[in-house]
């Protein structure tokens, strides 16, 4: 993606929160997350269509099999 292209995603953006200030309010619906083993944890989309894995680094008790919660 070109940088022109980012900058007329991101005008975009900003004009539609212009003429639509009550979805600058908007929150989305919680995931559900579920531990699977030790700290690697498995959050899904409200209607399940999609997900990601997290899992801590070994050095505080996980088993660095996915990216840590705080880097996603």
């Amino acid at each position: 993606m070109s940088i022109q292209q980012i900058k007329k995603s991101i005008e975009g953006a900003i004009s539609y929160l212009e003429e639509h200030p009550e979805e600058t309010r908007y929150t989305d619906t919680p995931a559900k997350a579920t531990i699977e083993d030790n700290l690697r944890c498995w959050a899904v989309t409200p209607d399940g269509t999609s997900g990601v894995r997290s899992d801590m680094p070994s050095g505080v008790g996980g088993g660095n099999a996915a990216p840590s919660p705080g880097w996603l």
